[in-house]
């Protein structure tokens, strides 16, 4: 219940976040950002066989500890809006056919999201 109810918290306060980015309201540094992951798919099950990209159900991505996007099937990429700072995202793969769902975490990579300054204003 507290995993769920954390994981709720962060999709709401990155959404506001984003949404108030977007809209200009947030004056000074920017407080989250769009960053973009690639990922190759797996290419074979935990016991040697080949996996086809069809078998892959979805594909998740997990940033500190939570899941922040899932979508279907495995085309490689995500985009994600992160708030500044450091975050260790790892991604899963979900065949819902096999016995455990869900495979093992993939390798962690960090990625940083620095504060952006605002543009320079236009005088006219």
């Amino acid at each position: 219940m507290i995993r769920f109810l954390k994981r709720t918290w962060l999709k709401i306060k990155t959404w506001f976040i984003s949404v108030l980015v977007a809209l200009g309201l947030i004056a000074g540094a920017v407080q989250a950002a769009t960053v973009n992951f690639t990922y190759l798919p797996a290419t074979e099950y935990t016991t040697g066989e080949p996996m086809p990209l069809t078998d892959i159900d979805f594909t998740r991505l997990y940033c500190d500890g939570v899941m922040v996007a899932e979508e279907p099937g495995a085309d490689g990429d995500f985009s994600v809006v992160l708030g500044f700072g450091s975050h260790v995202c790892t991604a899963t793969h979900v065949v819902l056919m096999a016995d455990t769902p869900e495979s093992a975490m993939s390798n962690p990579i960090t990625k940083t999201v620095t504060p952006g300054q605002p543009g320079s204003p236009t005088l006219q």
